[in-house]
């Protein structure tokens, strides 16, 4: 097979990432920073003046094959000049009626609409491509049109279906022994795994692309593949493996010559290294990341390594320096106005502060971190709430059902007592009850229909609605977190995006309990392994469900509640209890939540927002709350 590759080659998307995996335990989340990679043949983007100082004088095809390279050069910071170009080159292929040209054009000029994050349009071009390279048995274009369908369902939050028609892509690039193109879509692959929290999947993508890697000596293929399956590892436990996966990343990132890429391969292995209790180490690599960050002035980088480095010394009692260190991160967050800066700041002065026993001003710089850690989702959960409270009322709803139905039976009642009056009247009385009884009946099951109606029509206009509106958003976040060049707006773009995110999370779980036809005990704790499973620190815990009568139904504002409360709980035995274990019991009238955590004091502990909310929770399904608490654990009881 011919590998040479022909003009339209001359750019390929590659969802190539590098992570920036922060400070375990301090700073939680963790940096991707997507890329797309331009291989092509032209060489500088000062070539665009040349090319339209002669484009006017050319003719056929070679003006065709100009105005490609220019919508290529301009794809990368010009996406309306580029979409231009690449119709130009659209019109002058369809005027020679050369079907090879337009189908180039279509892979050309979609990729113009994939900078612009105009999706619908990548598709529509994308499936013409395929169209007439089945017609043309032009199999190399097919696989390229499939690559960007994945990649637009990867820009959508679509991955299983990104990974399908990568697969796709794949496979044609195997048989046409296209290797540059199959390291693009095994990356792509791994990355979606990445997304669906499938490592395994991912970590053996990643190990395919390092014999084409070596095929190709492509020293930027073997610093990503190195790079991500370290972070991998790392989130795996296995930090033995992720420091010899780094140590390979770190021999080609030093021939790339690239100090973002390196500084951020130090600060990873510096997170390795205190994972590992190997803070001084771990200090080692932070000062090498630190002196990069300050020669490319990377302030949002310079921002999370000093509270690093002051967590670091502070595991070593190195008070004086610790100091030095969060307060220079803090001071850069406010000058940076950065709310991940910020909070993580005060995080670490409550940790120096217990450290020194001062422990009135710990829980204040505590208060201070979880203060703006919930206030964004808060508010995104209080707009689904809102939305979810302006338009359906289920309590009130089965409120009226039952008042209905009490109405039915003194209706019953009354009747039933005129058994002494003359049978003419009973007969009477007794063809009245019954076409009451009836239409009783009739209007019950009509309110029952409407209102089976009702909550779905609900949770349909919240999924295609809201839901649609959410997805939409975070789509945009994500093109703009991918176009900013500025590190410190990409930092608060990325937090919204992961609140956003989270927000859509309350809204499916909210739609779960509205829309479902049969809510029961096993179908709750179903729900409960799914949230479990979603938990980062959900492999420090080990989860214990029992369940009793299985099958009996519960009401979606009951379901909603034992979710809640059961959610709740959870996060707090995470956050605040050391506990190792968790044993979660659940009956229709009956929810307990154990764990064997450190417990506190009832009488001294302050009644924050997520034990009156609980509190509120159960009140509202006519339930008590019950909470005992000591040094042996937690238990949180609801029954009706």
């Amino acid at each position: 097979m011919n590998n040479k590759r022909s003009k339209s080659d001359k750019i390929i998307f590659l969802k190539s990432t590098f992570y920036n995996f922060e400070e375990k335990y301090f700073l939680k989340k963790f940096l991707i920073i997507p890329l797309f990679l331009m291989l092509t043949n032209v060489d500088s983007f000062g070539q665009i003046d040349s090319l339209l100082r002669i484009l006017p004088k050319l003719k056929g095809e070679k003006k065709v094959a100009t105005l490609f390279d220019l919508s290529v050069l301009y794809s990368a910071n010009n996406a309306d000049k580029s979409s231009f170009y690449g119709n130009q080159a659209l019109k002058e292929a369809i005027r020679q009626k050369n079907q090879k040209l337009i189908l180039e054009s279509y892979n050309i000029l979609s990729i113009s609409y994939m900078s612009a994050a105009k999706y619908d349009s990548v598709i529509f071009l994308s499936n013409k491509a395929i169209k007439l390279s089945n017609k043309l048995q032009d199999v190399l274009s097919k696989g390229k049109a499939y690559n960007k369908i994945a990649l637009v369902n990867f820009e959508l939050g679509e991955h299983q279906k990104s990974i399908v028609y990568n697969f796709k892509a794949l496979k044609i690039f195997e048989q046409e022994q296209q290797v540059l193109y199959q390291a693009m879509t095994l990356l792509n692959i791994a990355i979606s795994y990445e997304k669906l929290e499938m490592y395994d999947l991912a970590l053996k993508q990643y190990q395919l692309i390092l014999p084409i890697a070596e095929k190709m000596n492509a020293i930027e293929l073997f610093a990503n593949s190195y790079g991500n399956m370290g972070v991998l590892f790392m989130r795996k436990g296995n930090y033995d493996l992720a420091s010899k996966n780094y140590s390979s990343a770190l021999k080609y990132i030093l021939q790339l010559n690239n100090s973002l890429k390196l500084a951020t391969l130090y600060q990873n292995m510096g997170v390795n290294e205190r994972s590992r209790d190997n803070s001084k180490l771990g200090i080692q690599y932070y000062q090498k990341a630190l002196i990069l960050y300050r020669e490319i002035q990377d302030k949002n980088g310079l921002g999370f390594i000093y509270n690093n480095l002051g967590n670091c010394y502070l595991d070593i009692r190195s008070f004086d320096l610790a100091k030095k260190y969060i307060d220079s991160g803090f001071v850069l967050g406010k000058k940076l106005n950065s709310l991940g800066l910020i909070r993580n700041s005060y995080k670490s002065l409550s940790r120096f502060e217990t450290l020194l026993g001062n422990y009135e001003k710990a829980d204040t710089y505590f208060n201070s971190y979880e203060k703006l850690k919930d206030s964004i989702l808060n508010v995104e959960k209080i707009k689904v709430v809102s939305e979810i409270k302006s338009k359906y009322d289920v309590q009130k709803k089965q409120k009226l059902i039952l008042e209905e139905r009490a109405k039915n039976a003194e209706v019953s009642k009354r009747l039933y007592a005129t058994g002494g009056i003359a049978f003419s009247l009973g007969l009477i009385l007794l063809a009245v009850w019954q076409r009451a009884a009836i239409r009783a009946k009739r209007n019950e099951l009509e309110t029952i229909n409407k209102l089976a109606q009702e909550r779905h029509r609900i949770a349909r206009d919240l999924h295609d609605n809201l839901g649609a509106e959410l997805t939409v958003v975070s789509s945009k976040l994500d093109t703009k977190i991918f176009r900013t060049e500025k590190n410190d707006e990409k930092s608060e773009l990325e937090e919204i995006a992961k609140l956003t995110r989270n927000a859509g999370v309350v809204l499916r779980e909210t739609v779960w309990s509205i829309k479902s036809e049969k809510l029961t005990v096993l179908s709750l704790k179903d729900k409960l392994e799914e949230f479990v499973q979603r938990l980062e620190s959900r492999r420090l815990l080990s989860f214990d469900f029992i369940t009793t009568e299985n099958d009996v139904q519960l009401t979606p504002i009951i379901a909603l509640n034992f979710f809640r409360i059961s959610q709740e709980a959870i996060v707090n035995a995470l956050k605040y209890a050391e506990a190792k274990s968790i044993t979660i019991k659940i009956a229709p009238t009956f929810l307990e939540i154990k764990d064997d955590g450190k417990g506190f004091d009832l009488e001294i502990v302050k009644r924050g927002y997520g034990l009156n909310n609980m509190n509120f929770r159960a009140h509202e399904i006519g339930a008590s709350l019950k909470i005992q608490s000591n040094n042996k654990g937690t238990s949180i009881t609801v029954l009706f």
